[in-house]
């Protein structure tokens, strides 16, 4: 017997008693299962779809719908410069101004050590008058412009602007002075006059101004300290 006969052929029981009995012979559950298949393979063919047929002129214009235009391009690369080189600014005046801090802070310093040079100068005439009372406290401490280091103990070498002797230099030490060491951009001027608080002599008190100078990326910098020295030891 055929596939096609066993479909065809009626298996299910003609007598009621046979029915009514629940019992499903062989034959009718294999023509189930093949009717089953056979209808979901219809099912599938049916469903099944043939691509479309597309034509050139229609695959070209979707690809030239799909690409990027020269002003898109254009668009994108002039998007990409300007973050670039936003970037680029910041860093660049990111690291220019740490060194400006930087220098600015040692000019802070050389400052404040220009003010203790002629400070330690009086203290040190206080202490010589014990001994030998010709001594004045301002002995070393002439008004007018000056260059010291911490080794000075007394005035004497006239400041004189952009002169190469009027360099600092930095040795091993890290300390600054105008022999030995490499040469650093920093000029120290210190500055001293009479206030008008002091009698006709001048013995009284003493206007002591620091001022520091530094060239960096073609600008002249500068940083100034001001202190009033006193002969209160005397008074």
């Amino acid at each position: 017997m055929t596939l096609t006969d066993m479909t065809k052929t009626n298996f299910y029981p003609t007598n009621s008693r046979q029915k009514n009995k629940g019992f499903t012979p062989l034959e009718v559950l294999g023509r189930k299962i093949f009717k089953k298949i056979f209808m979901r393979r219809g099912n599938k063919a049916e469903n099944k779809q043939t691509p479309p047929v597309l034509d050139k002129a229609f695959l070209s214009k979707r690809k030239l719908l799909t690409g990027f235009t020269i002003l898109e391009v254009m668009a994108a690369i002039f998007i990409l410069t300007i973050g670039i080189g936003g970037a680029f600014l910041l860093v660049r005046q990111s690291l220019s101004a740490a060194s400006v801090n930087k220098n600015r802070l040692i000019a802070a310093y050389l400052a404040q050590e220009g003010i203790e040079i002629v400070r330690n100068i009086r203290d040190t005439n206080w202490l010589e008058k014990r001994t030998n009372p010709l001594v004045n406290w301002d002995d070393g401490l002439g008004s007018g412009d000056w260059r010291a280091d911490y080794s000075t103990t007394t005035l004497s070498t006239n400041f004189v602007t952009n002169t190469a002797a009027n360099y600092l230099k930095v040795d091993s030490n890290q300390m600054y002075n105008y022999t030995v060491g490499s040469p650093t951009s920093f000029q120290r001027k210190i500055s001293l006059r009479n206030t008008d608080l002091s009698p006709a002599d001048g013995k009284m008190e003493k206007e002591v101004r620091v001022t520091v100078f530094w060239s960096e990326r073609g600008r002249t910098h500068s940083l100034s300290a001001l202190e009033y020295l006193q002969n209160w030891y005397e008074k």
